[in-house]
C-alpha cells in the first residue's frame, strides 16, 4: 500500500480550559501495490520513498539487482 498525504495538528480547549492538541493524518492518495509473487518481481530491491514533497519515482530496470531471492516471506511485525 502506498499512501500520500499530510499531517495536520489542531489546538483546542477541553471543558476545563486545558489546551489540547490533536494530530490527524490526512490521506490524499492511496494506491494498492502488487504483491511480490505477482507481476514483475523487484528482486528484493527497495525503490525508496518520496523526496521532499515529490512522488516516488518508478523503478527503471531490474537488470542491476543482485541477491534478492533470499528475502523471508513473513512480515517481521
Amino acid at each position: 500500500v502506498y499512501v500520500e498525504g499530510s499531517l495536520r495538528t489542531r489546538k483546542w480547549q477541553d471543558k476545563s480550559g486545558q489546551d489540547r492538541y490533536t494530530t490527524e493524518i490526512v490521506g490524499n492518495e492511496m494506491q494498492m501495490l502488487d504483491s511480490r509473487g505477482s507481476g514483475q518481481q523487484q528482486g528484493g530491491q527497495f525503490a525508496g520513498g518520496a523526496q521532499a514533497g515529490g512522488k516516488p519515482q518508478p523503478q527503471k530496470s531490474e537488470a542491476a539487482t543482485t541477491g534478492g531471492d533470499d528475502w523471508d516471506e513473513d512480515i517481521p511485525f
